[in-house]
């Protein structure tokens, strides 16, 4: 009787042994594990990081294009209107010179650009219609 209760201790201390041994290993899988996984995670948080860095400067150049482009719309339509003022002016000042219809097509063109100019000024340094005039035709 005695010797099969020792059999029966020594099967357990070696199944317990086995179980110990087991349990070692497992543990030590777990933490190897846990390990490459928690390295996975903070590669992981590091590169969505960068890529929320890299969205945020986006935008805010995004931002800062918006901002010109909405600048340059705004210069382009003032310089339109500008543009629209002088060929009103032009056309007004060619229609109050004598014989304007009848030069030739570039000379119109080229005196166009050169008496606008000229024009333009006396407008704003004289302001007298009698002073345009006198402008507005060719200088010798």
């Amino acid at each position: 009787d005695i010797s099969s209760v020792r059999q029966t201790l020594q099967s357990l201390e070696i199944e317990l042994q086995s179980q110990l041994s087991m349990k070692a290993s497992l543990e030590a899988t777990l933490a190897e594990t846990e390990g490459r996984y928690c390295m996975q995670l903070a590669q992981l948080q590091t590169r969505i990081t960068n890529i929320e860095l890299q969205l945020s400067q986006m935008r805010s150049d995004m931002e800062q294009n918006n901002h010109e482009y909405t600048t340059l719309l705004d210069i382009k339509a003032r310089l339109e209107q500008e543009i629209g003022k002088y060929r009103s002016l032009l056309e007004a000042q060619d229609s109050k010179v004598p014989g304007g219809d009848q030069k030739p097509a570039d000379q119109t063109n080229k005196g166009a650009s050169h008496g606008s100019q000229d024009s333009h000024s006396s407008q704003r340094s004289h302001g007298s219609s009698k002073d345009q005039h006198q402008t507005a035709q060719p200088k010798k």
